[in-house]
């Protein structure tokens, strides 16, 4: 197959996540987020909020926030680029989870649009718990009218609720179908 579409965002997500669950960076994030090449942390900046990345025995990309006044929205992006979903019928992510206290957080694909965005959601909260856990959701994409099947650009948005949290991420992988 010269032209794999379902590859395409897989190698997309892994392309920036791999280096970075694999060496997270450590210390408080810089003002521009940055965590790696395609990944940062965005907040609304009405909110106050540090966060910082931990390297903790394990592996993996931990993050600890803490929120002094919290703003509408604090977010991890994912860029994935142009993935076409022309040829697919779902979408969906595995993510490989731990906290020290439970926290949750909503998924999203953001697809570029010549006007903006638009975000697509998907249904089910992911929540973090004590001892490593998996999470798996879809979304099939002929409900989805809204979505573009071709975008100039995507990225996978993990929303965060706006409180002092932490979180490893221990994998996350993309899939489509």
């Amino acid at each position: 197959m010269s032209d794999n579409t379902l590859l395409s965002l897989q190698q997309a997500a892994a392309a920036v996540l791999d280096p970075l669950l694999e060496q997270p960076p450590t210390g408080p994030l810089p003002p521009d987020g940055v965590l790696a090449p395609g990944v940062w942390i965005h907040a609304d900046p009405e909110g106050q909020q540090q966060v910082e990345s931990l390297q903790l025995p394990g592996g993996g990309l931990t993050l600890r926030t803490t929120v002094q006044h919290p703003g509408g929205w604090l977010a991890l992006h994912i860029a994935l680029g142009e993935v076409d979903l022309s040829d697919h019928v779902l979408i969906g992510f595995y993510a490989r989870i731990q906290a020290p206290r439970a926290c949750t957080w909503r998924a999203c694909l953001r697809s570029g649009t010549e006007v903006g965005f638009v975000d697509h959601f998907f249904d089910r909260d992911v929540v973090s718990y004590g001892a490593a856990s998996s999470h798996m959701d879809m979304m099939e994409l002929a409900p989805q009218r809204r979505l573009p099947r071709r975008a100039d650009w995507r990225e996978f948005i993990l929303f965060f609720h706006v409180e002092s949290f932490e979180t490893t991420l221990l994998d996350l992988r993309l899939f489509a179908a």
